[in-house]
């Protein structure tokens, strides 16, 4: 099912990797960022910026930013990657984060923002969020690097996403 990951250890008592606890089972019993994008607690960008809070997803300022416009889209409930949208679902998910992205940047006159994902193990949450970024503002090259296109294993775009859903 979509939100699930095959690749999460299973130890006896409950545990946390990566901003998502688990429960002895291995269900997910929280998530940073879907506490952030419930309300639960602040994001903790500098300064502290919530952009969108609502049904299905939320927007905040990226805590450490690799660009002068780098915000990140969440999903409220819980799902692990972007590995794990798939079907007809899976692209409703997709498709919702790159419009409000889209939206988020076009406020911020962001033109031909970067929308995408890291992949795991890459990822710095197991809770699906997407980077918004403006490719004008990279603040090193290192930016440029860890947010690089469709070529990397570590980074994928939203339309790399669209087109491996679509094909599956």
């Amino acid at each position: 099912p979509m939100g699930q990951t095959s690749s999460s250890p299973r130890p006896d008592a409950p545990y946390t990797r990566k901003g998502v606890t688990y429960s002895s089972s291995g269900a997910v019993t929280s998530s940073l960022f879907a506490s952030i994008a419930s309300g639960q607690i602040p994001p903790s960008g500098s300064p502290p910026s919530l952009l969108h809070r609502g049904p299905s997803m939320s927007a905040f300022a990226a805590a450490s930013p690799c660009s002068k416009y780098h915000v990140l889209v969440v999903t409220r409930s819980h799902v692990a990657s972007h590995l794990d949208l798939a079907g007809a679902e899976g692209l409703e998910v997709l498709d919702a984060m790159v419009s409000l992205g889209e939206s988020l940047a076009a406020k911020a006159e962001v033109a031909d923002p970067v929308l995408g994902f890291h992949t795991p193990p890459w990822n710095s949450v197991d809770h699906i969020h997407m980077h918004v970024i403006d490719p004008k503002g990279y603040v090193s090259w290192k930016g440029w690097v860890k947010f690089a296109g469709d070529w990397t294993p570590w980074f994928c775009s939203a339309k790399a996403v669209r087109r491996r859903i679509v094909k599956e």
